[in-house]
């Protein structure tokens, strides 16, 4: 009987949520530039002493370590790690970036690459730090418009003004001013997804 080979990867990842798994074990919940949606087992990683711990907060970004063993994945190392909770200073910061991983948890099942939706992601939560408090909502709902696209809910031509990586000031000011189209683009593909 042959027997599974072990895959590791090494790659950019967003930490989507995460939940206790027997005595100490914590399972979480990825979404990675190279493979897309990812459930993953960290061993140990609600103890103490564990060193991934901090990474595993929703909304970290960095550069994740995985392995596949016989049945899951597991997470064995992390390096480059920025976690949004602790970069933004406003709370409003913070509960944009949870709506965004809600909705991607929400909307998105089962493993599969799609470099639009990661970029959408992890450029939205890189840029929140940045943000003054009055763009961080007109930052939100690009993003939430981006992964939706991305997801095949709006049309791409349609949402093609907003699509670049970044979140310059450019994008943003050209996104107030055309707030009431993108919220009917927002609204009409989260009624096209039928949730």
């Amino acid at each position: 009987m042959l027997r599974m080979l072990r895959r590791e990867v090494h790659t950019r990842a967003v930490v989507i949520a995460w939940r206790g798994a027997g005595e100490g074990s914590a399972r979480v919940l990825l979404y990675t530039e190279e493979l897309g949606l990812v459930r993953a087992v960290v061993k140990s990683a609600r103890e103490e002493r564990s060193k991934l711990r901090p990474y595993l907060i929703p909304g970290t970004r960095g550069h994740y370590s995985l392995v596949k063993g016989q049945a899951e994945w597991r997470i064995t190392g992390v390096g480059g790690a920025h976690t949004t909770y602790y970069e933004c200073a406003s709370d409003n910061a913070r509960m944009s970036a949870e709506r965004v991983l809600s909705l991607v948890r929400q909307f998105v099942q089962g493993e599969g690459k799609d470099e639009e939706l990661f970029a959408a992601l992890y450029e939205f939560l890189e840029s929140l730090s940045a943000l003054d408090q009055e763009d961080i909502q007109i930052a939100e709902y690009v993003a939430v418009l981006r992964v939706l696209a991305a997801l095949g809910y709006v049309a791409k031509g349609d949402a093609a003004a907003f699509m670049s990586a970044e979140y310059t000031a450019a994008l943003i000011v050209r996104a107030r001013q055309e707030r009431k189209n993108l919220v009917s683009l927002i609204n009409r593909g989260i009624s096209a997804s039928g949730l």
